[in-house]
């Protein structure tokens, strides 16, 4: 077995525990990092684009059902989708959570309903 021990200036070992309480709560951080993702998700819907570049145009026949009912927009008939993304930040983590029911079908698609990544 191999050891080995280092000895660091006292002045460099006040500003690697300085650092390190710093960054052990990174809550307030990771709470703005998530506010700015939900910044991203509505321009998502409003481009009608996610990270992945267009979303796939609606079917003619979806387009006109749609015209009919006064929509135009893809995923934002009613606006609950779009509505319903919340930031959420903790010590190590930012995210958006969605929960509304139909959300999981649209960023990842199906076998009949396209990919429309409004997440990442």
């Amino acid at each position: 077995m191999v050891a080995i021990e280092l000895e660091f200036d006292k002045d460099i070992v006040k500003q690697l525990e300085e650092m390190r309480r710093r960054s052990v709560d990174l809550t307030p951080v990771m709470q703005r990092a998530a506010t700015l993702m939900q910044s991203d998700v509505f321009r998502h819907f409003q481009d009608e684009r996610g990270e992945r570049g267009d979303w796939k145009p609606l079917k003619p026949a979806t387009s006109r059902w749609k015209a009919k009912h006064g929509w135009t927009k893809i995923l934002q008939n009613t606006g609950r989708l779009r509505g319903s993304n919340y930031p959420s930040g903790g010590r190590d983590y930012a995210q958006i959570l969605n929960d509304v029911s139909y959300a999981a079908t649209h960023q990842f698609g199906t076998a009949t309903i396209p990919q429309r990544d409004f997440l990442w």
